[in-house]
């Protein structure tokens, strides 16, 4: 298998990996829906397991363990920031109108 080089070919194996799970969910119980939650979570695998560990292995390599042991960054805001993102945060802006009358279709799947 040749390596992804482009956003389009990744955005595209995102679709592949939506419909494996589908497929795995139809098929329900014959397969203990193991393959649907992998498959769902495919994307966390490819982030944090993959690039460290190896796919068959159920050892935790040591670069893995560095980099969950490692502490979230903490980001330093100034007391007007501060204000200001609380400001922003406690009053949510309206929605404009062309986004209500969408969230206020029907979807392709409502009969």
């Amino acid at each position: 298998m040749r390596p992804i080089e482009t956003k389009w070919e990744i955005f595209l194996q995102g679709f592949y990996y939506i419909f494996i799970a589908l497929e795995a969910y139809n098929a329900g119980h014959e397969l203990g829906y193991e393959e649907f939650w992998e498959t769902l979570n495919k994307g966390w695998y490819s982030e944090y397991i993959y690039p460290y560990d190896d796919l068959y292995s159920l050892a935790i390599s040591e670069a893995r363990k560095t980099l969950l042991a490692q502490e979230p960054k903490i980001i330093y805001l100034s007391a007007k920031d501060y204000d200001r993102l609380k400001e922003i945060i406690e009053n949510e802006p309206e929605a404009s109108p062309g986004l209500i009358e969408l969230m206020n279709r029907k979807t392709p799947f409502d009969t």
